[in-house]
């Protein structure tokens, strides 16, 4: 039986799913920052070229996967310019047996939602995964290659495709409710019949005639099972929800249901603090709804030159820099933080060095 709740564990949990269908491959190649540099992984800093990801030397079709990560702090939003992202899909794609697995984990970047649909299509890889606020904000992506012209008679296949919905349930807790709106606010929709060709790109799950987000299709299980994740539209309307499968427009099946009910209280929630090399501090926090209402003291004096970028709109989580006061020297300091009227719990931090400071 398939592990409940895949999308909140890192996306290598769902390609190890994937991979284990075909566990006699090994031909396997992993780029990311500072990586040894081994038959099986290269350093991404030294496979750059003029602005583009260069792997020429390994040829065409000859890895069964890769992996790419082009973020390797949890938080740090590093970013690419589109030619770049480009250029990184496209040697991917060439580089795939077909069947191949396709992994790449981003920070913050350049394309748009539909750039990123055409894309796919247009280097023959399916979407099996798509992890994170979406096209700003840290986030995973993972592909299978397909063989040319795939998706040509998937409109025929999608007109005759009848799946049965088993259950759908909260996807943090596998209940059978969810909030209308907010962090917890993610189904999972348990069917069974579902074709191996449906991309999530394709796919549509509608939450009381409006559509959801799918984020991840499962590989099926022994029963034929497969899970998909969606994060649910902010919705006015509460009670039994009907939840329905579209693919290429067509619909799959009768509806499933759902319970759906108001949304808890917001509760804003400090992450995370960390400075970086220029003396700046950033802190990321969840569910706040007003960025402009932060304000930070470290040893009773006040922070200056704040700003704000929302990471992830869903949690409302922002990401909050700021100039740390004068004289504050290397050891363990207070941090005050106010919202409004709201005071978050003092977090010491501790200065050690230009680098970092940790909670």
């Amino acid at each position: 039986m398939l592990q409940p709740n895949p999308h909140l564990a890192p996306i290598e949990h769902l390609a190890a799913l994937y991979a284990a269908q075909a566990p006699s491959r090994t031909r396997v190649l992993r780029v990311a920052p500072n990586a040894r540099d081994t038959d099986n992984s290269r350093d991404l800093n030294k496979v750059r070229a003029g602005g583009r990801l260069d792997l020429s030397s390994v040829p065409d079709g000859s890895l069964d996967r890769f992996d790419l990560v082009l973020d390797a702090e949890r938080y740090n939003a590093l970013e690419y310019d589109r030619d770049w992202l480009v250029s990184c899909i496209r040697e991917g794609s060439r580089m795939l047996s077909v069947g191949g697995l396709f992994l790449m984990k981003i920070g913050a970047h350049y394309l748009a939602p539909q750039e990123l649909v055409d894309l796919t299509r247009r280097y023959q890889l399916q979407a099996l995964v798509h992890t994170g606020p979406g096209p700003v904000g840290a986030s995973g992506l993972l592909w299978r290659r397909r063989e040319m012209n795939w998706r040509e008679q998937l409109g025929v296949l999608a007109g005759i495709t009848a799946i049965d919905v088993r259950k759908v349930t909260n996807a943090l807790r596998t209940l059978p409710v969810a909030p209308s709106r907010g962090r917890f606010a993610s189904i999972a929709v348990w069917v069974q019949g579902l074709p191996d060709e449906v991309d999530i790109f394709d796919l549509e799950i509608r939450l009381g005639g409006a559509c959801a987000g799918v984020q991840s299709i499962s590989p099926s299980d022994s029963r034929d099972i497969r899970q998909i994740v969606a994060q649910m539209p902010e919705l006015e309307q509460t009670g039994l929800l009907p939840v329905e499968a579209f693919w290429m427009g067509e619909r799959m099946g009768k509806p499933g249901t759902l319970r759906v009910i108001p949304p808890p209280p917001e509760v804003p929630r400090m992450v995370s603090v960390t400075r970086h090399s220029d003396g700046s501090i950033s802190a990321l926090i969840d569910e706040l709804a007003n960025p402009d209402h932060f304000s930070a003291r470290i040893d009773g004096k006040p922070a200056w030159g704040y700003e704000n970028r929302c990471v992830d709109a869903t949690l409302r989580r922002y990401e909050i820099r700021f100039q740390m006061p004068d004289g504050v020297v290397p050891g363990t300091h207070l941090m005050a933080v106010t919202l409004g009227r709201r005071e978050l719990p003092p977090l010491e931090i501790q200065v050690a060095n230009p680098e970092y400071a940790g909670v």
